[in-house]
Order: structure tokens, then C-alpha cells, then sequence
């Protein structure tokens, strides 16, 4: 070989082919023949070889222990969904997965988008495989014949060698065998281009795929930013979820808005409701790099012919004295962390706001207990931005508190809700801003105050009842009564309740005594005394920290309320969250 650069050119080329051929043999052999060596591998029966597809992970452990740990409240029928790929965020995919009501699904669309941009060819848009995957938890098969059908479209062709290095598609597969273990899958990668077509591939998939198919589309959202970025990325990126347009794909922050296009079309024109999961980043789940992260967002757009509306009711609102000091050091948002998520995906969130928004300095800040001063409140003006960004869009002024800052202070209330978009009614001195009327989902539902702490308030609830109720389908009173610290209501505020009822109330929800109260059904009507506290700093005792949500879901065919009790507690970080060793 030493004399090989001085041999006629005909015999170096033939020795190199030679080794080329070599080199080409072995590696067919280990690519088939060795199932550790990546994601793909073979499975030896009878001395027949049959090609698989494997995820990269396969330790059965790991995804037992994610789906232990996932917190699943309730199962949602859903018509497509949005999960990550990233395994370090592998608890977050179990709680998606195991939050579906997998009883009617038969068949699982896996979408997700080509990261290492292997496409050849300008007219392909899609790949898919029809190999089965090995899995931790047995072999998941293909849908075969959906993807014969769909291969005789114009775009979509086979390519096993793709799936074998893309984790938007092989990280989701196990998770899919352990929940959904008899579904097949369809497993697609699409590449950039025209969303139009991927609108019409999406039409074509759910054309072929009926009511027993489900879509996931794998992606992620922001890349490569740090945390307060992420957020307003993805904050953006949720409200065109929540409205998925054509026009508003391209300003959605993630790495596979084809599979949003996609999603669209298969969705059709009737199914666009968003219910958001969980919006987290690396950093949550031990990311180490805090300035070059990745945001995860989880959702379901929920399978129902004709969605029912959720609507969530709260109790008081107080952000001044302890609240204060930890939004001036910690941020706004930090109270609403532990919330924002389940805020986000109700349709309407309404909150007795316990005091005004102002330009006024707190006086009860730097107050004594028993001094007045300690019960006097005033709210940054920034709170009403804070409220409308996480979806506390509607709030009772018909309190005790609205006006500790005297008129002025409930003028500047107006304009900053109104500012921020945010409605009011229980207006304690415009006779026009008691009630407000709101259309929602098509549902006209109106909200009218009741404040004990205001004359003449008892008559001007009933005469206000007989105005909403001529103009809406359902007509909610939020009332703010009763003793402080009491768990009784007390017969006069049950007689009041009655009187609501018997005049046209469909539900009532009451406010002030800072504690839980009981409930009660009345001519087939709810009453709920008292939701106690939402945001308060009252840690001095267990009650005043334990508050209460009430959802309300309304059908809107026939208007029936189902209700869910959502126990809270409140930290002494300054923040609610949902007590889910009560619920």
C-alpha cells in the first residue's frame, strides 16, 4: 500500500469504490441489525428480522415516575391538542397526556416539525413513516390504511430515515402507549411553506380520520431568551391560540407554526376554544441556562359539538398593606404565578375588587393594627393591568372599602379598569353602573350588585333585577353582606337571598365575610354566602387564609349550570394557590 499514490489511476479508483462498498455494507448492517444503537433498532422473531422505530429514551422508570407526579383533576374529551418534545420537561408531558379522556380515541395524529430540515423535493410537505415503534410499554402499530389513503395526496411521501434522529415526534411516543395503549398513530413531520396548504392538509386529515381521531401537534415556544421574555413571547403567543386564525399563525412564537396551520384546518371552523394547561420554561423543570431558555406551552381545544361557557367567580381582591409590599418587591405578577394558568383558560373570571385603584399613597402600609389607617386600602394603578392580564375581566365595586378614597378615588377606579379594558358594576354611586350585561359565548348573562353597606340597597337590587332581567338569559346577583369572621350567614341574609331568587335571580354569589360559608339550593338555584378571601394578607388565622372559587359552567343550548367548588389557600409569599389536598 506504501507505493498506492504511484498506481495507475484505473486501480486507486477501484480500490477506493472498493472501500466505499465496505464501509456502506457495515453500516446497513448496524443501522438494522442493532436495536441500541439510536432510535431505530430490530426485533428478532423466529429468525425474522422486522425493522422498528424507538425513542431515544427508553427507560420505563423515568415515565412512570413523570405520570406519578402528574396532577390530573378531571379527564377533557378533546379534538387536538399542544404539547412539548423536550424529555426534561417530561413531567409536563405525562399531566397533558394523562389529562385526556381516552375512552373514544382510536386513532392519534402526531404532528410535529422537521428541526434538522432533512426535506428534499419542493413539492413534499409532509413525511410519515409506517413502521411500528418500540416502546417501554409494548410496540405501538401504525394506522396503515389512513396512511395509504393519505400518501395518495400530493405532498406527502414516506420516510423512515427522518424519525429516526426527531425528538418532536419519537419523545411523545411512549407517553402515547401508556395512556392511549390500543390507538394507533400517524405520525407526520411537516416542513416550512405555504400555510394554505397545510390548512388544506389538516381539512383532508380530518376528513379522513372522523370522530375517533385526535390531533397533537408536538412544539415548543420561545427559544434562546431569558425568563421575562419568554413570558411576553408566550403571552402573546396564547392569545392567538385563543383566537387561531390564519392571519395570526405567523405571529405565534414557536417552532412548528405549519403544525398550527395544520391544526386549523382540521379543527374546522367550530372548534377554537383554547384550554390552557400549563405555560412553563426549562428553568421551571432544572434548565441550567436562565438566559438562553425554552417556554412550554400545554393546551387542549376540547371536543364538544357546542362548547359550554366556563365562567369562575372569586372572593375579595385586596392589594395594599402585606400584598403591597411583596408586589413592590416580587413584581404583580408574582401574587397570580400559581394561578395564571387555570385564570387564563376560563371564559370570564369575575372578583370583588375590595377597595380602589389610585394615584393615592397607601396610608395603610406603614399602619398599626389597631390604628384606622390599618383599614383603609388603596391599589396601584398598575393592579388594573395586572387584573386584565390574567383574565379578571369583570369586578364588583359594590363593597365596604370602594370608596376609602373618597369620590376621586373611585373616579380614578373607572378610568384605570376602563383603560385596561377591565368592566365593573356595583358602581355605589352611578345608578347606570350597578349591572352590566355581558354577551358570552353567545349567552347574555347579567351581573347585578348587592351591598348591604349602601341605603335603600335591598330595593335598588330588586328594582335592578327587574331591568337585567328583561334584557338577559341568565341574571347572577354578587352580594356583599353578612358578618365578618362568621361562618353563619344568619337568617336575614338567607331571607335576602330568597327574595333575589323568587325576583329572577338564576345564582347567587356572596362576598365581605372574609371566611367560607355554606351553600345552599333554593328553587333549584344556587346559593353560594360567601367565597371568603381570594388575595388577602389576613395569615393570622386559618379560616381568613382558606378561601373558595366557584366554575360555573353554562350549556349553551339550554342553559344549565353545572357548578365545581376549587378550594384556595393563601401563602404568606403572598400568593393563592389551589389547595389540592381539599380538591
Amino acid at each position: 500500500m506504501k507505493n498506492f499514490r504511484y498506481s495507475p489511476p484505473i486501480v486507486r479508483l477501484s480500490i477506493a469504490i472498493a472501500i466505499i462498498f465496505i464501509l456502506g455494507c457495515l453500516y446497513l448492517f448496524y443501522s438494522t441489525d442493532n436495536a441500541n444503537s439510536g432510535p431505530e433498532g430490530t426485533l428478532h422473531q423466529g429468525g425474522a428480522r422486522e425493522i422498528f422505530l424507538e425513542s431515544f429514551f427508553k427507560n420505563k422508570g423515568l415515565y412512570e415516575e413523570a405520570f406519578s407526579t402528574a396532577r390530573n383533576t378531571k379527564k377533557t374529551k378533546i379534538k387536538a391538542g399542544i404539547v412539548s418534545h423536550h424529555f426534561l420537561a417530561k413531567d409536563l408531558i405525562a399531566e397533558f397526556f394523562g389529562g385526556i379522556d381516552e375512552r373514544e380515541v382510536k386513532r392519534i395524529i402526531l404532528v410535529g416539525p422537521d428541526h434538522f430540515k432533512n426535506y428534499h423535493g419542493n413539492n413534499i410537505i409532509c413525511f410519515t413513516s409506517l413502521l411500528p415503534w418500540k416502546t417501554p410499554f409494548g410496540s405501538v402499530v401504525p394506522d396503515r390504511e389512513f396512511l395509504e389513503n393519505l400518501l395518495r395526496l400530493d405532498g406527502c411521501a414516506v420516510n423512515d430515515t427522518i424519525f429516526m434522529a426527531e425528538h418532536s415526534i419519537y419523545v411523545l411516543v411512549p407517553f402515547i402507549k401508556k395512556v392511549f395503549p390500543e390507538a394507533r398513530i400517524v405520525p407526520l413531520i411537516l416542513r416550512g411553506g405555504d400555510y394554505d396548504r397545510f390548512l388544506d392538509l389538516g381539512k383532508k386529515l380530518a376528513q379522513l380520520g372522523k370522530d375517533e381521531t385526535v390531533m397533537i401537534v408536538s412544539s415548543d415556544f420561545a427559544h434562546g431568551v431569558n425568563k421575562g421574555e419568554a413570558g411576553r413571547l408566550d403571552e402573546e403567543s396564547i392569545s392567538y391560540l385563543k383566537n387561531l386564525t390564519r392571519e395570526n399563525i405567523g405571529k405565534i412564537n414557536c417552532d412548528c407554526r405549519p403544525c398550527l396551520a395544520a391544526m386549523l384546518g382540521f379543527l374546522g371552523e367550530n372548534q377554537k376554544k383554547l384550554a390552557l394547561l400549563k405555560n412553563k420554561t426549562s428553568l421551571d423543570f432544572g434548565g441550567p441556562d436562565g438566559n438562553n431558555l425554552t417556554s412550554y406551552i400545554t393546551a387542549y381545544y376540547p371536543d364538544e359539538e357546542q362548547q359550554k361557557v366556563n365562567l369562575l367567580f372569586l372572593g375579595d381582591l385586596m392589594f395594599d398593606r402585606y400584598i403591597r409590599k411583596v408586589a413592590d418587591t416580587k413584581g404583580n405578577d408574582h401574587i397570580f404565578n400559581e394561578m395564571r394558568e387555570f385564570l387564563l383558560e376560563q371564559d370570564l373570571v369575575i372578583a370583588n375588587l375590595e377597595g380602589p385603584i389610585s394615584d393615592k399613597p397607601s396610608v395603610s402600609l406603614t399602619s398599626k393594627r389597631s390604628e384606622r389607617n390599618n383599614y383603609l386600602f388603596t391599589f396601584d394603578r398598575s393592579f388594573a393591568q395586572t387584573l386584565r392580564k390574567h383574565k379578571i375581566n369583570l369586578v364588583n365595586l359594590g363593597n365596604n372599602h370602594i370608596l376609602d378614597g373618597g369620590r376621586d378615588g373611585l373616579e380614578q377606579t373607572r378610568r384605570y379598569l376602563e383603560s385596561a379594558g377591565v368592566n365593573y358594576f356595583g358602581d355605589p354611586v352611578d345608578a347606570q353602573k350597578r349591572f352590566i350585561v355581558k354577551n358570552i359565548g353567545g349567552i347574555k348573562v347579567g351581573f347585578i350588585s348587592y351591598n348591604q353597606f349602601t341605603k335603600g340597597s335591598v330595593e335598588e337590587t330588586l328594582g335592578d333585577l327587574a331591568i337585567v332581567r328583561r334584557q338577559a338569559d341568565l341574571v347572577i346577583v354578587y352580594a356583599h353582606w353578612g358578618n365578618e369572621y362568621e361562618k353563619a350567614y344568619g337568617d336575614r341574609i338567607k331571607k335576602w337571598a330568597h327574595t333575589f331568587i323568587d325576583q329572577g335571580a338564576d345564582l347567587i354569589i356572596g362576598s365581605h365575610p372574609h371566611v367560607v360559608q355554606g351553600k345552599e339550593k333554593y328553587q333549584g338555584k344556587m346559593i353560594y354566602y360567601s367565597l371568603g378571601n381570594f388575595i388577602f394578607d389576613q395569615y393570622d388565622r386559618e379560616d381568613t387564609c382558606q378561601g373558595l372559587a366557584i366554575q360555573v359552567k353554562i350549556d349553551p343550548t339550554n342553559l344549565r349550570m353545572d357548578f365545581e367548588e376549587i378550594p384556595l389557600s393563601m401563602e404568606r409569599d403572598g400568593q393563592t394557590k389551589i389547595n389540592r389536598r381539599m380538591h
